[in-house]
């Protein structure tokens, strides 16, 4: 490995140990900084997602192919049609809207903003919350799946929002 951080800067040889230390830091933090970079510039499956207590947590149209050892939670209320039960490791459909704010939104996205306000005032009381964030402690990567076409105006984008600030 030091070969690796030499090629790139890292290390430099003949240098002390602690001045090897600061320089590992140093690149500690550059990496850490690409890293993020990277994942803002990969596309919303990536940049909605954060980081758990230990892992992360994302968001993903459940037509899509999740990264391998992601556990997959579908956070909608109905099942999405075509889709094979060992497609999904967790159906949690109580954390998914009301029919009530389902149907309200109908997924027009100029009602997205009160959509977003309703669903939050229903998370805020939802037992099923504790659930998902139980599920999330357990899991390194947890994928939320949901089965609507627009993947910025949807149940999921909000719910992971709710996990991210649960004011």
């Amino acid at each position: 490995m030091l070969g690796s951080a030499h090629e790139h800067s890292c290390a430099q040889p003949n240098a002390s140990s602690a001045h090897k230390f600061s320089r590992l830091n140093s690149c500690a933090e550059l990496a850490a900084d690409l890293v993020h970079k990277f994942m803002a510039s990969v596309g919303d499956g990536w940049t909605q997602g954060y980081d758990a207590v230990m892992g992360t947590v994302r968001i993903l149209r459940v037509y899509e192919e999740p990264d391998a050892g992601e556990y997959r939670v579908l956070v909608d209320r109905l099942w999405p049609r075509g889709v094979k039960k060992d497609k999904i490791d967790l159906w949690l459909k109580d954390v998914a809207p009301s029919a009530q704010v389902r149907n309200d939104f109908d997924h027009v996205p100029e009602r997205f903003e009160t959509f977003t306000r309703d669903y939050t005032a229903e998370l805020r009381a939802n037992p099923a919350v504790a659930q998902l964030r139980d599920v999330i402690a357990g899991h390194q990567h947890v994928v939320l799946l949901y089965g609507a076409k627009d993947t910025q105006h949807n149940q999921a984008a909000v719910l992971l929002e709710f996990l991210k600030h649960p004011a």
